[in-house]
C-alpha cells in the first residue's frame, strides 16, 4: 500500500497569460506534472522520495517557492508531519520555456503518525516584469495526502442506510452514509440490490462509481442509482441489500432493510375487488331484507286466516 500522495492543481488566482498574434493564441503559465505523486514507504523503511516536473510556459523567468502546510479543514492532519517532509530545492528559478525536476521526500520517525494525513503543498510564484509580460505574484495550492503503511488501519462502517418503508414502485436510488473509522485513506466500493419476495434480484447499482476517497474520520453519503433488471409481479416484503467494502480481496459487509412493495395496478385490482365486495354485500343485504319482508307478510296472512276461521 505504502505512501500515497495526491496532488491536484488548484489555482488561487489566475496565472495564465494569453498572447495573440496573427490569429494564433499562445497560452502561458506554470504546469506541474504528474498531478498525482506516489511515495512508497513500506514498514521498516526510513525514507521515500519522488520526482515531478515543473515547466515555465511564460516568456519571462519565474521563481517558485515550495512549502507544505497542514489543512485546517482536514480531520487527519498533524503539524508534526511537516518536519518529516523535505523538498529537494525549496526555491527554484526557472527560465522561460524551461522544465526542471523537483523532489519531495518523506522521512519516517517516531512522531510520524501511521495511516493517512491530509496536507497542502503551497507553490508561490514571482514573475519578473518585461516588455512583453507583467510581473505577477500568485500561488497555487495542491492537496497532498500521505499514508504511512506501518501501523495503518483501514476500516469502514455504515452509519445510515435509507430505504422506503412502503412504495408503489421500485426505488430509483438508495442512499447510504459511510464512516472511515480507520487511519488510512479509503475508497469505498459496493453494490446495492433490490431483492424480491422470492429472492430474485430486481434492480441493482454500483456504489461510488467516481471512486471518491474518504479521509480518516470522514463521513460521506453515497446515493446509488439503480438499474431495473426485471419487473416485480406480486406485492410483498422486498429488501434493499447494501454490500460495501474496499474492493480487492477484502470481504464486503452486507446490510439489508425491508420494505413493502405494492404496484399501482395492485391498488387498482384491490380497489375493484373492494367495489365488487361492497356491491355483493349490499345486494345480499337487499335480498335478505326482501326475503324477511316476504316471510313477515306470509306470517301475518296465516294469522288473519286463523282468526277468520274461528
Amino acid at each position: 500500500m505504502g505512501i500515497f500522495v495526491a496532488l491536484s492543481l488548484i489555482a488561487e488566482s489566475s496565472i495564465g497569460h494569453h498572447v495573440a498574434s496573427a490569429q494564433v493564441v499562445q497560452q502561458t503559465g506554470v504546469t506541474i506534472t504528474p498531478a498525482a505523486l506516489t511515495l512508497d514507504l513500506p514498514a521498516g523503511e526510513l525514507e521515500a522520495s519522488t520526482t515531478f516536473q515543473v515547466t515555465n510556459h511564460y516568456n519571462t523567468p519565474v521563481t517558485l517557492a515550495f512549502s507544505v502546510e497542514t489543512d485546517p479543514h482536514a480531520t487527519s492532519s498533524s503539524s508534526t508531519v511537516l518536519d518529516q517532509l523535505l523538498f529537494g530545492t525549496p526555491e527554484v528559478h526557472i527560465a522561460s520555456g524551461q522544465t526542471v525536476s523537483q523532489t519531495l521526500a518523506l522521512f519516517d520517525s517516531q512522531t510520524l503518525a501511521p495511516g493517512g494525513q491530509q496536507l497542502t503543498v503551497v507553490v508561490q510564484q514571482q514573475g519578473q516584469a518585461s516588455a512583453s509580460a507583467v510581473g505577477v505574484t500568485a500561488s497555487m495550492r495542491l492537496p497532498l495526502t500521505i499514508v504511512k503503511e506501518s501501523g495503518a488501519i483501514t476500516r469502514l462502517s455504515l452509519t445510515t442506510l435509507t430505504g422506503p418503508s412502503l412504495t408503489i414502485g421500485l426505488p430509483k436510488n438508495i442512499s447510504a452514509t459511510l464512516h472511515n473509522s480507520g487511519n488510512m485513506i479509503a475508497i469505498p466500493h459496493g453494490v446495492v440490490k433490490i431483492i424480491g419476495s422470492n429472492g430474485s434480484v430486481l434492480s441493482q447499482g454500483t456504489v461510488n462509481v467516481a471512486s471518491i476517497a474518504m479521509a480518516p474520520g470522514q463521513s460521506s453519503s453515497f446515493s446509488t442509482p439503480l438499474t431495473t433488471l426485471r419487473r416485480p409481479t406480486f406485492p410483498g416484503i422486498y429488501h434493499a441489500q447494501f454490500s460495501y467494502g474496499l474492493g480487492g480481496d477484502t470481504t464486503p459487509q452486507v446490510v439489508s432493510v425491508g420494505f413493502v412493495y405494492v404496484a399501482w395496478w395492485h391498488l387498482a385490482v384491490l380497489a375493484l375487488v373492494g367495489v365488487g365486495a361492497y356491491a355483493g354485500v349490499r345486494q345480499f343485504r337487499q335480498r335478505a331484507r326482501g326475503y324477511s319482508r316476504k316471510r313477515m307478510v306470509a306470517h301475518r296472512s296465516i294469522r288473519f286466516a286463523k282468526r277468520g276461521a274461528t
